[in-house]
């Protein structure tokens, strides 16, 4: 009664009488069969649970994907609007900045800026007529050492040193008159006024400068 095949498998009655899926393989040295059976209901409620589990596990990947792809859609979305914004944003810095550059350019009077260690941070074609020196010279250049006279020096670096520890100067805000120096060494009156400006944290001066010479030359006269 041994089996013509060493192994297999058959869907069939069991050992007990009910349906089940049985397994065998005869022993190569020995005339005997070893069969394993499980029972068909048993199999089946086996594959419903795997099947449940499936089914469950898919549903939590479908939600998953789901959320992740909405968290991914609102934060493109999201972005879309902040570069739409930033965008704009440059837009009218840049509008701003061309402004303030034609009203830099189209002064009259000279008009310079500095930080609180005295460095130049702009200087307009008007400025560069008055003083002689050219911007991309100017700029980046302590004020003090290239349009104050040497006599007014140390005043002029007290004053901004006293206005950093204190916040008082009696000059700013104020139109006066000074005396400044040309490139080629000359001295000549100047009409100022400076004006103290923070942003960013950071502390700035602008001056207003106009040249005098030729109206103290009237007065004299």
């Amino acid at each position: 009664y041994l089996p013509r095949v060493e192994s297999g498998s058959f869907v069939g009655s069991g050992l007990q009488g009910p349906q089940a899926m049985v397994a065998f393989r005869t022993l190569r040295k020995w005339p005997l069969v070893v069969l394993v059976e499980m029972p068909d209901s048993l199999l089946t409620n086996r594959l419903q649970r795997l099947i449940m589990l499936t089914a469950a596990l898919t549903s939590m990947a479908l939600a998953l994907l789901a959320g992740c792809t909405l968290l991914v859609f609102r934060s493109l979305t999201r972005h879309e609007t902040l570069m739409h914004d930033f965008g704009k944003i440059n837009r009218l810095a840049a509008a701003s900045d061309a402004r303030n550059n034609a009203v830099l350019k189209s002064a009259l009077d000279g008009i310079l800026t500095i930080d609180a260690n005295d460095v130049i941070l702009a200087f307009n074609p008007a400025a560069e007529r008055i003083f002689g020196h050219s911007a991309s010279h100017a700029i980046g250049h302590r004020m003090t050492d290239l349009i104050v006279p040497p006599a007014l020096r140390s005043g002029h670096s007290n004053g901004l040193k006293r206005y950093l520890e204190t916040g008082l100067n009696p000059v700013l805000n104020k139109r006066r008159e000074d005396q400044a120096m040309h490139a080629n060494g000359h001295v000549f009156p100047i009409e100022l006024t400076v004006v103290a400006v923070k942003s960013g944290g950071e502390q700035f001066f602008t001056a207003t400068v106009r040249n005098i010479t030729e109206q103290k030359r009237a007065e004299s006269e």
